[in-house]
């Protein structure tokens, strides 16, 4: 089980509007779903895994869309499969396989209380700095950014659920 912390959107809905209005770039991308640039673009040139736009300056923008799947394929990835094998599975098959994995770490009792408490705990911290976004955002009058606050608290829940 990986015990290290998620990334943070923090910086990312402090950062430039754009990158929530116009896609992420490869940079926050690679922050947000703990993937490198490097691994980013070897999948995309590989398995057809390239961001879904692309900016004026043809930089790669990647969509929540494109985020989701991402981090499903490094949740399972994570599970011990490979990427040639999931690659081309559609994001329900991808979601179903995750799900199998998990129930069968339960059935194995692969997952201890301890493990369990520890990711209760990195859940709570980051729901914790996630509202604390969420309100900066908000004053703002920000609402990309605290819709992009709610469904990175999602998407990091589900994480620390299944892994």
């Amino acid at each position: 089980m990986n015990n290290t912390r998620l990334p943070s959107l923090h910086s990312e809905t402090q950062g430039s509007s754009s990158d929530t209005l116009n896609g992420f770039s490869i940079g926050a991308t690679a922050r947000i779903t703990g993937l490198s640039v490097h691994t980013l673009r070897m999948w995309g040139r590989r398995y057809g895994l390239s961001a879904s736009q692309r900016s004026k300056s043809g930089q790669r923008r990647y969509s929540e869309k494109d985020m989701e799947r991402l981090q499903l394929l490094k949740s399972l990835l994570d599970h011990g499969l490979r990427i040639g094998e999931i690659a081309s599975l559609p994001n329900s098959q991808l979601s179903e396989l995750l799900a199998i994995n998990y129930r069968q770490k339960l059935a194995a009792g692969a997952l201890e209380p301890q493990q369990i408490l520890q990711r209760m705990n990195l859940l709570v911290d980051e729901i914790k700095q996630l509202n604390s976004v969420s309100r900066h955002a908000h004053s703002r009058s920000d609402i990309s950014a605290f819709k992009q606050s709610a469904s990175h608290l999602l998407k990091t829940s589900l994480q620390l659920i299944e892994s």
